[in-house]
């Protein structure tokens, strides 16, 4: 029997051996130890060997449930992907059939061309804040329905002007490069004039002056149309605007106003934000006549007329709008020259 367990000791740490699943000191009996102890050894070295083939299969197992995570991740983002492109489709689908899909006109061939166009109609609430120098170039007054004569001989008129208006302003996209527009909306006038009255002095020869300084606030309304052209070439591009409103501010006629600007500037993207920059010059035609009549205790009434108009008509401005989403919008635009003009707009828009 000791025959026996030597000869199985010894096939034994042959076979681990030559398997090499087990290292030699892992032998710690000796091989003239009893049939009991010899049996033990054997069991031993079977129990390691298996712990050593299932850990190899544990590793093997796991490396596998990497890999198949890894797989199973790849196809959730590949899912999701196509998901996000099948919402894409489904959006420009949706959006070719909007009910304004006909404006503007020739839009494909500006898709075509590789141009982003803005959806075709908007309706914006605009801020406009105004000051500049007023020119008086002509005063003429008559008393009692006589009729006006000038006295600008004998006062010297000048004024500054302050404007906040708001404004309510609807356009459409008639083609990918013309846009038209109507805007309405209330404004509140207030006036300091300032003006040096000379009098013939009675008696002697010789005159006398009076300076004297007068504040006004007058509300009213306004409204008006205008059109935009509007080109561009790669991330750039010029705009030219001219819009015609007239305004009530409570004088026997509505005042006109024709302002013309121009505008160039960079169009593209600061991160993932659609973002124009500019820079224009404009041009104010506000010229009118100011007539009314007003009643002076002890003299009676008194018609007037007034030739005034911007000091200074042209300006400088910089700009910049916005596109929050593709229904949203917001501009923000500063004009001055660096003398008496100070013009500010702000707005919101919304576009559908």
């Amino acid at each position: 029997m000791l025959g026996e367990t030597k000869k199985q000791f010894s096939f034994t740490r042959a076979h681990l051996r030559t398997n090499g699943r087990a290292k030699s000191n892992f032998l710690s009996v000796e091989s003239d130890s009893s049939d009991y102890s010899g049996a033990n050894f054997v069991v031993s070295v079977d129990i390691r060997l298996c712990e050593s083939v299932c850990l190899r299969e544990a590793f093997v197992l796991s490396v596998h449930q990497r890999k198949l995570s890894i797989l199973l991740l790849l196809v959730l983002y590949l899912s999701a992907f196509r998901l996000i492109a099948v919402e894409t489709n489904l959006t420009e689908i949706t959006e070719s059939r909007r009910w304004s899909s006909f404006l503007p006109l020739m839009a494909e061939e500006a898709i075509k061309r590789g141009y982003e166009l803005p959806l075709p109609f908007g309706v914006s609430a605009i801020y406009n804040h105004i000051e500049r120098d007023i020119q008086v170039n002509d005063l003429r007054l008559g008393l009692n329905g006589a009729p006006p004569r000038s006295v600008s001989r004998f006062v010297d008129l000048g004024s500054n002007s302050r404007v906040d208006a708001g404004i309510g302003r609807i356009d459409a996209w008639l083609l990918p490069f013309v846009n038209v527009y109507a805007l309405g909306g209330c404004l509140r006038n207030e006036s300091v004039t300032e003006g040096i009255a000379t009098f013939p002095q009675p008696g002697p020869p010789g005159s006398r002056t009076l300076n004297f300084t007068a504040k006004t606030v007058l509300e009213g309304f306004v409204a008006g149309a205008g059109l935009t052209l509007a080109a561009g070439y790669r991330n750039f591009f010029v705009t030219a605007d001219a819009n015609y409103s007239r305004t009530d501010i409570g004088f026997d006629e509505t005042f006109r106003a024709l302002i013309v600007s121009s505008r160039v500037g960079w169009n593209g993207r600061i991160g993932v934000v659609p973002t124009r920059f500019w820079v224009g010059v404009m041009y104010w035609d506000t010229e009118n006549i100011a007539k009314g009549t007003v009643n002076i205790p002890g003299e009676g009434s008194v018609k007037f007329e007034v030739d005034q108009g911007p000091a200074h008509p042209w300006n400088a401005s910089v700009g910049t709008s916005v596109v929050i989403s593709r229904h949203w919008e917001t501009f923000l635009e500063y004009g001055f020259n660096f003398n008496d003009v100070k013009f500010l707009a702000t707005g919101l828009t919304f576009r559908f």
